[in-house]
């Protein structure tokens, strides 16, 4: 654009605070309603995405050939990209809607537009993996942005900070600064969550490829390799629907909203803890193929998925260990009760097999039983911990969190 451009620009009359209202509530309309159709999508992806996969698993237990690996491997990565398509542009949508409620209330000189300010899920602290996993409560007027005085006059006034020449006021400054910050920890929560889901069903995906190879795969690839019918095939065991459904999205939660102390001495010791424990459990299940041989462990051997499930069931129990065993950042008790609810129903589906020959036995009833127990009792003291700290005064929590973090550091 010329200079002479510019100038004729600057000379033209400028429009009336009420037009320029109603044009931002105009973008406002059309971005609610964005949103709207695409939330509606995402169930309709949904509904899709369930029924192709119930499809495939049926072609899974009756037919077993190898290609229909290669088939469901591409309506997954499909489904996939259409859910962080759709994801991404409600968050996308949300953002800019919050940011018009603050410039309209600006203009108006009251807030008039706070529903996506307070009630809105995408917009929060942790992006919208987190939003899955609480309540949405909405938050009160104390917590409403102050209003820009750009507009107070009404006439627009103008600050020479901007990036190329923008105009912004310094609250205006302030606040995208801020948004700049919270959604680049955002970005970085939600490339954490989709890296660890990720790798928590391409580890599933892995162990269901080498017991196909093994002959493994399902009870009719079993009677047609190995003319045997007393064995479990993988997708009878419990556990894998669990550790794709469950022990992967609390995993991935986990990862992305919390710090956790990896490398420190807490959380070397839990993954002591964890390989001890994954390593007697491998044994004894290793004992119990002996009897009842199943895709993951048969006849006192451990055949690949068996080791590739016992690496996954590691990294599963170092993460939700250092969720419950260590405290560098506090638990929310939402997350807390959620995480111990989605583990209740991992302990019962772990030990059952989708099998007309299988029931629940005194033995299994009695180790899911204790290790309901507990878990419920670590859930407990948790629990009670975060209730206790929310009632002490807040310069005695910030004195504990400056101590926390300390000692941490």
């Amino acid at each position: 654009m010329s200079n002479s451009d510019k100038t004729e620009r600057k000379t033209l009359p400028g429009l009336e605070p009420k037009e320029k209202i109603q044009i931002l509530l105009s973008e406002y309309s059309a971005l609610r309603s964005e949103i709207v159709s695409r939330t509606a999508n995402g169930f309709t992806l949904t509904t899709i995405g369930v029924t192709v996969i119930a499809w495939l698993v049926k072609e899974f237990t009756l037919n077993s050939p190898w290609h229909y690996w290669f088939g469901a491997l591409f309506i997954l990565i499909v489904f996939g990209f259409g859910v962080f398509v759709n994801l991404r542009d409600i968050s996308r949508a949300a953002r800019r809607v919050k940011a018009l409620e603050h410039e309209i209330n600006s203009r108006a000189g009251e807030h008039l537009l706070i529903w996506e300010t307070l009630s809105g899920a995408v917009t929060r602290k942790g992006g919208i993996i987190a939003s899955f996993f609480s309540t949405i409560k909405p938050f009160p007027h104390s917590k409403l942005t102050p209003l820009q005085d750009l507009y107070s006059d009404g006439k627009e006034k103008r600050y020479d900070h901007g990036p190329e020449g923008q105009s912004q006021a310094p609250a205006e400054l302030h606040s995208s600064n801020t948004d700049r910050i919270t959604n680049k920890i955002a970005l970085v929560r939600s490339l954490k969550f989709w890296t660890v889901l990720a790798a928590g069903v391409s580890l599933v995906g892995l162990q269901g490829f080498f017991a196909h190879a093994d002959g493994y795969f399902s009870h009719r690839q079993i009677l047609h390799v190995h003319n045997i019918s007393n064995a479990y095939a993988f997708i009878e065991h419990g556990g894998m629907w669990a550790d794709v459904f469950i022990t992967t999205p609390i995993a991935a939660y986990i990862v992305c909203r919390y710090r956790l102390p990896y490398f420190s001495w807490p959380g070397l010791l839990v993954l002591v803890l964890a390989l001890a424990f994954g390593t007697a459990a491998g044994l004894v299940y290793q004992e119990m193929g002996k009897t009842f041989p199943e895709a993951h462990t048969h006849f006192g051997h451990t055949p690949p998925a068996g080791w590739i499930h016992g690496l996954f069931a590691v990294a599963a129990l170092w993460i939700i260990g250092m969720f419950y065993l260590t405290h560098t950042e506090p638990q929310r008790s939402n997350d807390i009760i959620v995480v111990s609810m989605g583990l209740t129903a991992l302990l019962a589906l772990g030990v059952m097999k989708f099998n007309p020959r299988w029931s629940w036995s005194t033995e299994a009833l009695i180790q899911v039983a204790l290790s309901a127990t507990l878990l419920w009792i670590i859930t407990a003291f948790w629990f009670g911990r975060h209730v206790e700290r929310r009632g002490q005064p807040v310069k005695a929590r910030s004195t504990e969190a400056t101590t926390g973090n300390a000692s941490t550091d």
